[in-house]
């Protein structure tokens, strides 16, 4: 029989350095948890890489154990790492002389099956228990403690060797004969309180879900740390008599009220309990990943029963072959359709019947696509409310010649949803920007003035506020609502204003100056479609994840704090992107909204023909359908950029699923090979097509990262070559400032970056390192950086300018004098946000200016590191920055790297 499980305890274990993590060339995404929307889920932090020497003590056959006295350093992510515990794990492959327990072990070829504490005892388990006590980090003042205890023991070991174990440690301390009871109660106090101690309770209180913890949920270990012993006691039970319910996270939700608790079932299935739960519970987790991969992988949200065996059959064949270890094959349950009905029965799938055909829903989306439909409706069902604005005003000039925006204004103004669909360049953002910055502006006025007018109506004694910057902040009153979450309403009796009728509560809108959001939130579903619209309409814009994440951390707060919602002044929401927004996302983001905030007009922007978001669903091309026939849909059709005729066009053809319009002297080309046969390409495609000689130089040699991003082809490494080494005028990429080449392959991308950084820079994009001799990035003066994460960095300008009046002039002519004046201003770069080194400064950089207009001085941070250095441009970050190569950047491909 193949039993690739083997047992492993630790010697040493330590966190890698800075220096070893960035040679380590981890996949970002395996450590990526889905967001979870709800404010009762537990923190998700993946367990640190970690260099553990793991010592090999047996291995699981049927015949017993083996021994074994192996040990290998490995670097692994490893929940816990304690001497005093213990481990099961499965290799990746069977053993054999050329791939034995430590060379897998090495190449991390293995995961955990479960944990326990060292079951020692004796000698040994005296050694497990001193071990254990260390880790507790004691005061020094508990030394004679510590050795005594240690020296009884020793000598317990030998009258009753069976009872010196780990597990035992709780009763051999009240035996132990100590006068100074205070320092048991250290211990007691170190075990109830310290992250070590409370592994060792859950070992002892809840065995059997400690040894699975690991296992199901590496990254939530802490997090079931800080649970109440009642709540334990609740997953005890439920790991002893039905573990199967680990699977779904529905059920679990039920049983103990914590959301987002749900193991893949690639993983309870290689767990302890797996081989003695029911065949029928067994054939209802394979259902359920087969229903939940079959949707992500197309994009449904729910699936048709008559092709069951379809799907089902195509989901085990996907197993078998993208699966990382030797699997046996599996095949299809003989009782799938007892499943079925087990699923129907604990609601984690919705059975329907429609136009006579069988569907199964994921409960998951069923609510998504439900709460959506109930929310639209609630604010659909609110009276009117229009906007202030007059769009005839010569503000207003640039939407008169477009019929289309002119609608879409009206509609805005006018209508509770609106939905904008079209093409880039069609004035999308143009049209909500100037709509509702003037409707903020009249309800801020308004506010004011009304106001003023009921302080002087009540005889207020206090002078007016100036203007409606000194508005009183409705957190005061706020702060006498109940815990209930009322929203303060002052109600105003006088004309008809911008906020409808007359007799209406009027809300007090928070002052410009606030901690708060304001009456208008614009949000995307990225950081970089939230900077593009930030910068578009003067706002702060927020990306969909920071609104929710913003629920979640209020709701987190003490009870008793009176600081109101972020965003609970929010009357309008407008949203950007939305073809990119999945139906999870949008209906936690109106339902928070909706309950708890004053939201009475939604606006929506995007592009309904354009590709879904990766999630499953179709939002925005769902919607679209339903709100058209209803009036609440307008369609901009017309480009009003004249540089984009060509890409407007091909979109529309691509989105059409029709070939491109090929014309070269458009600047839209086909760039082959020289020995490609051209003939074989429709007419309209060869006209646009450009052949390429290959260059006469050999290409340089290029480092590749990731070896299983797989080897580039010589024929196409030799075109990219080719067109950026000796074709540059005749394509126009001539600077690498005004163009930008986007690849989406991440092999292709990381042979352009290379290519690009010699071709404009001249220099190689890695150089080798002193200390390691391994290859790292290297960033020169004038390279061209794209940002891969959301990140708060440092922007240096010069002290007597702020960042837009910087021009490119300022940074080339620097003098040693203009760098000395440089000052720090804090920004957000989003994915995809790119910038330029336009030179090194080697001097003190002046600190931030605060909001008394004093300066904030770097030097402690100055002190932390004596030789730190700071690199100026026009958006660079001083401490951890964000970093990529100069031309040819990919926005899915590109690194984070820290450099002083």
């Amino acid at each position: 029989m193949d039993n690739r499980r083997i047992i492993i305890g630790f010697r040493n274990s330590r966190k890698l350095t800075l220096e070893e993590l960035e040679d380590e060339d981890e996949d970002e995404e395996e450590f990526e948890d889905d967001f979870e929307f709800s404010g009762f889920g537990l923190k998700s932090t993946p367990p640190p890489l970690r260099s553990v020497e793991i010592l090999i003590l047996s291995k699981l056959s049927e015949n017993g154990h083996q021994g074994s006295s192996k040990s290998v350093v490995v670097k692994s992510r490893l929940p816990w790492t304690w001497s005093w515990l213990q481990a099961t794990v499965e290799l990746k492959s069977p053993v054999n002389k050329y791939n034995g327990e430590t060379k897998q072990l090495k190449r991390g070829s293995f995961r955990v099956v479960q944990y326990h504490l060292d079951p020692s005892q004796g000698e040994h388990g005296c050694a497990a228990i001193n071990l254990f006590i260390s880790s507790l980090q004691m005061d020094d003042s508990h030394q004679d403690f510590k050795s005594q205890f240690a020296e009884w023991l020793k000598n317990k070991s030998f009258s009753d060797k069976g009872s010196t174990r780990l597990v035992n440690l709780k009763s051999l301390l009240n035996k132990f004969p100590w006068e100074n009871k205070k320092a048991v109660e250290s211990i007691d106090c170190k075990i109830r309180t310290s992250g070590t101690g409370k592994i060792w309770s859950l070992a002892t209180k809840q065995p059997t879900f400690f040894k699975t913890l690991p296992a199901l949920f590496p990254k939530k270990v802490e997090s079931f740390l800080e649970l109440s012993d009642d709540r334990l006691d609740i997953l005890e039970s439920i790991c002893s008599t039905d573990p199967w319910k680990f699977g779904f996270a529905d059920v679990m939700y039920k049983e103990t009220c914590i959301s987002g608790l749900e193991a893949p079932y690639h993983v309870i299935r290689y767990a302890w309990f797996y081989k003695d739960l029911d065949s029928i519970h067994k054939a209802s987790l394979q259902l359920y990943d087969a229903i939940k991969t079959e949707c992500r992988n197309k994009g449904h949200t729910y699936l048709l029963e008559r092709d069951m065996k379809i799907w089902f059959n195509s989901y085990l064949t996907n197993r078998q072959r993208y699966s990382k270890y030797d699997e046996e094959d599996e095949e299809a349950p003989k009782n799938l359709y007892d499943a079925v009905m087990l699923l129907k029965d604990i609601e984690v799938i919705k059975h329907q019947l429609k136009e006579n055909q069988e569907r199964f829903h994921l409960m998951r989306y069923w609510r998504a696509e439900e709460g959506i439909i109930k929310f639209v409706e609630e604010i659909l069902d609110k009276d009117t409310w229009t906007l202030p604005v007059d769009i005839c005003k010569d503000m207003f000039s640039r939407l008169h010649p477009d019929q289309a925006q002119m609608m879409a204004a009206r509609c805005i103004i006018e209508k509770p949803v609106t939905m904008i669909s079209g093409r880039g360049g069609t004035g999308k953002t143009e049209v909500v920007s100037a709509v509702l910055a003037e409707a903020e502006n009249q309800m801020y006025s308004y506010g004011a003035l009304k106001l003023k007018e009921n302080e002087e109506c009540c005889g207020a004694t206090q002078e007016p506020p100036a203007d409606d910057t000194d508005m009183t902040d409705y957190q005061i009153e706020a702060s006498r609502s109940n815990a209930e979450d009322e929203i303060p309403d002052i109600t105003f009796e006088g004309t008809e204003g911008p906020f409808g009728d007359s007799t209406e509560n009027i809300k007090l809108l928070p002052r410009k100056n606030s901690s708060l959001n304001g009456p208008i939130l614009y949000c995307a579903p990225t950081g970089k479609a939230a900077s593009v619209i930030k910068k578009r309409v003067g706002k702060n814009a927020f990306t969909i994840h920071q609104v929710l994440a913003s629920w979640k951390m209020y709701k987190t707060q003490n009870s008793e704090s009176v600081q109101p919602w972020k965003f609970v002044g929010t009357r309008i929401l407008a949203v950007d992107e939305c073809s990119m927004v999945s139906i999870e996302l949008f209906h936690w983001l109106i339902k928070c909204l909706v309950e708890h905030s004053w939201l009475q007009k939604i606006v929506m922007l995007g592009d309904h023909l354009q590709l879904p978001s990766v999630d499953p669903g179709n939002f925005m091309a769902d919607l679209h359908g339903a709100l058209k026939q209803k009036g609440y849909v307008v369609e901009l059709k017309t480009n009003h950029r004249s540089e984009g005729n060509i890409i407007f066009e091909n979109a529309t053809k691509i989105s059409q699923q029709k070939v491109p319009l090929f014309r070269r002297d458009e600047g839209f080309s086909l760039i082959v090979p020289r020995k490609c046969d051209v003939r074989k390409l429709p007419p309209e495609v060869r006209r646009g097509t450009a052949r390429l000689e290959v260059d006469t130089r050999e290409p340089i040699h290029t480092y590749q990262r990731k070896k299983n991003w797989g080897h580039l082809s010589l024929e196409r490494r030799e075109l990219y070559w080719s067109l950026l080494h000796s074709n540059r005028k005749e394509f126009n990429i001539e600077s690498d400032e005004r163009s930008q080449i986007i690849s989406f392959i991440n092999r292709d991308c990381e042979v352009l970056n290379q290519f690009g950084c010699w071709v404009y820079n001249r220099h190689l994009c890695h150089e080798q390192d002193e200390k390691s001799s391994k290859p790292r990035r290297a960033f020169h003066k004038h390279d061209k950086v794209m940002c891969t994460k959301n990140a708060d960095i440092s922007v240096y300008v010069p002290e007597d300018k702020d960042e837009k009046g910087v021009t490119d002039s300022d940074w080339f002519t620097i003098e040693e004098k203009f760098i000395s004046d440089l000052v720090t201003k804090q920004e957000r770069l989003m994915n995809g946000s790119l910038y330029k080194v336009r030179d090194i400064c080697t001097k003190d950089v002046k600190g931030e200016q605060n909001n008394d207009g004093k300066e904030q001085n770097d030097e402690e941070e100055e002190n932390k590191d004596p030789s730190l250095q700071n690199q100026h441009n026009i958006k660079e970050n001083n401490e951890n920055q964000i970093q990529n190569q100069n031309q040819s950047q990919n926005q899915n491909q590109n690194q984070n790297q820290n450099q002083n």
